[in-house]
C-alpha cells in the first residue's frame, strides 16, 4: 500500500496547537514536530503502509486564472505563527513534495490515477471533501468528532461527488458565494443545500447526465448579488474551479 498524504491540513492542525496569544508556546516547535511525527505515523499505521508520500500546496494556483475570486473570502484570515515552520519540517523530516500552480489536493489524485492505471494498491489519507471525487480507496483520519475510516470510491460516486458540488458550490474556497457590500460578510449567491443537491444526482449514472441536471439547475435560477441570471458559463466555470486534475496537463472538459 502506497498512502499519499494531504498534509495541508496537518501543517495548520500542529502549528495551531503549539500556540497561545498569538504566539508559540515555550518549547512549541519541537511539541509541532513531534505531533507531525505522531501524524504521519499513525496514518502510515492506520492505512497499513509500505510506502508513501507527502504533498504540500506551493505558490500559485491556475484557479485564480479560471476566477479571480477563488478563495477571495480568505483574505484577512489569520494564519497560525509556526505554520512555515511545520511545513519546512515535513519538507525536511518526511520529503513532503511542495507543488505550485495547483493544489495538494490536485498532485494526491494525480498521483493516485497513476498508480490506480499501473494497478499499484494506494489510498489517498486526507479530511478535504473535494478529494472525494476521486475514484479510489480513500483514509480519512479522526477530525472533530468523526472517527477515522477508509472507504472507496468508484467512477461513478466520484463523479456524483463533483456534480452534487457542483450544486451546492464551496464557501471554503468562495464557489458560488458574493461579497454582501453593505455588511462586508460573504454569502450564498445561488445553489442549493447538501440535501437538495443529493436528490437532485439521485438516480444518475453517467456524467452526460449529471452535467444536464446541473444545467437545467442552473438556468432557473438568479444571483443574489446583483439579480443576473446564471447561466451556463458559470456552470463551466465552477466546473473547472472544483474539478481535481489526473495528470498535469489535464483540465475539465464538458462531457459530450
Amino acid at each position: 500500500m502506497i498512502t499519499l498524504i494531504d498534509a495541508d491540513s496537518l501543517c495548520y492542525a500542529a502549528a495551531f496547537s503549539v500556540e497561545h496569544d498569538g504566539k508559540v508556546i515555550p518549547d512549541g516547535e519541537l511539541k509541532m514536530y513531534r505531533q507531525l511525527d505522531r501524524m504521519i505515523d499513525g496514518i502510515i499505521a492506520d492505512t497499513k503502509a509500505d510506502d508513501y508520500k507527502v504533498y504540500l500546496t506551493g505558490r500559485g494556483n491556475f484557479r485564480c486564472d479560471v476566477d479571480p475570486l477563488y478563495k477571495a473570502n480568505r483574505e484577512g484570515m489569520r494564519r497560525p505563527v509556526a505554520l512555515n515552520e511545520a511545513r519546512r519540517f515535513l519538507m525536511a523530516a518526511h520529503d513532503a513534495i511542495v507543488v505550485s500552480d495547483m493544489e495538494a489536493d490536485d498532485a494526491v489524485c494525480i498521483e493516485a490515477t497513476y498508480l490506480n492505471e499501473h494497478e499499484l494498491h494506494n489510498c489517498i489519507a486526507h479530511i478535504d471533501k473535494d478529494i472525494d471525487q476521486q475514484p479510489g480507496w480513500h483514509f480519512r483520519w479522526a477530525f472533530g468528532r468523526a472517527d477515522s475510516n477508509m472507504y472507496y470510491r468508484n467512477e461513478t460516486e466520484g463523479l456524483l461527488c463533483l456534480y452534487t458540488q457542483a450544486l451546492m458550490g464551496d464557501k471554503v474556497d468562495n464557489i458560488m458565494y458574493y461579497k454582501d457590500e453593505g455588511t462586508g460578510t460573504w454569502k450564498k449567491d445561488y445553489g442549493l443545500g447538501k440535501v437538495g443537491a443529493s436528490k437532485a444526482m439521485d438516480g444518475l449514472k453517467t456524467e452526460k447526465e449529471m452535467y444536464d441536471r446541473c444545467l437545467e439547475l442552473y438556468l432557473t435560477w438568479t444571483r443574489k448579488g446583483n439579480g443576473e441570471a446564471v447561466t451556463e458559463d458559470d456552470l463551466v466555470r465552477n466546473m473547472q474551479l472544483l474539478y481535481l486534475l489526473r495528470s498535469e496537463k489535464d483540465k475539465w472538459e464538458k462531457p459530450e
